[in-house]
């Protein structure tokens, strides 16, 4: 199980070629912007956990 789909990795590697910093066409910045919320919230959720040490009783959904 891995954090993006497989046909999200496929159409960023082919429609960015390489230039995720600076993607360059409409295409490579929707596949950039939908991989840094898919991390974006992931590591929210890493902080979060991390800083309860055990305070809460959190379930990921």
């Amino acid at each position: 199980m891995g954090l993006i789909s497989k046909e999200l990795y496929k159409s960023a590697k082919k429609s960015c070629a390489g230039q995720y910093a600076k993607p360059n066409n409409s295409q490579c910045v929707r596949d950039v912007g939908a991989i840094n919320k898919v991390f974006c919230f992931f590591f929210f959720f890493v902080v979060l956990i991390d800083s309860a040490k055990g305070e809460f009783d959190l379930e990921c959904p």
